[in-house]
């Protein structure tokens, strides 16, 4: 049965060819968005960037195959020259960075359009094609909460470039060479990581700056590959 029907073939305005009312997931601009299915009533549009992407921080018994997933999801490459992701303890007050503190991206060089890079132990392997930066040690290397956090920072530009805080609110943190942050985006959200699956952006890549809407718990582990629910 139709939903509408505004008797043109016109499938971008107030009624689809298919004689449906326009949704926020039709893929078509056809309301008041300010691109296809994001803007206007519908969620914000996603901002390109380097992004934080995929985290899994805990598993059953040791962590050995803890890993943090960057996803650059511009259209140009990005220089890593200066990005590192810090280390947050946000059980603390004030919040601190924890050993090893910060993380430098800056020996992988640069990340192509759509490219991947993991932080992940020496031992874990990634897909081909996939960038890759080792933890120090083995394993345990990022906390588990409850609550800590993750920041991608520049220190060249002397930027927060995306963050994350996860099993509670983080409070603001003084990182050196980029100064006070927050690494609560938007709305605060309890996400967690109950050692199965993976904290993830779904959609893939999607950064709305709302921790409450960008992030959730995906059964389904992908370092290096596109994010499923």
């Amino acid at each position: 049965m139709e939903e509408c029907d505004d008797g043109n073939q016109n499938n971008l305005d107030a009624c689809t060819n298919g004689c449906k009312n326009p949704t926020c997931f039709d893929g078509l601009k056809n309301q008041n968005e300010t691109a296809t299915d994001c803007g206007g009533s519908c969620k914000p549009c996603s901002i390109a960037g380097l992004v934080i992407n995929e985290v899994d921080y805990d598993q059953p018994g040791n962590d050995t195959a803890e890993y943090v997933e960057i996803l650059n999801t511009t259209n140009a490459p990005i220089s890593l020259t200066g990005v590192a992701l810090a280390l947050v303890n946000c059980s603390t007050n004030p919040p601190a960075l924890y050993a090893p503190f910060t993380i430098s991206l800056a020996g992988a060089v640069s990340i192509n359009p759509g490219q991947y890079l993991v932080i992940a132990p020496a031992a874990f392997a990634v897909p081909g094609g996939v960038l890759k930066v080792n933890f120090a040690g083995p394993g345990d290397q990022v906390q588990n909460g409850s609550p800590d956090g993750l920041a991608l920072v520049n220190t060249t530009t002397m930027t927060l470039l995306d963050a994350l805080s996860y099993e509670g609110s983080c409070g603001a943190i003084n990182i050196p060479g980029i100064g006070m942050v927050s690494i609560v985006e938007g709305m605060a959200a309890n996400i967690t990581d109950p050692g199965a699956g993976a904290l993830a952006r779904i959609p893939n890549g999607y950064d709305g700056n709302n921790l409450a809407t960008d992030w959730v718990l995906s059964n389904t582990l992908t370092p290096g590959l596109a994010n499923v629910p």
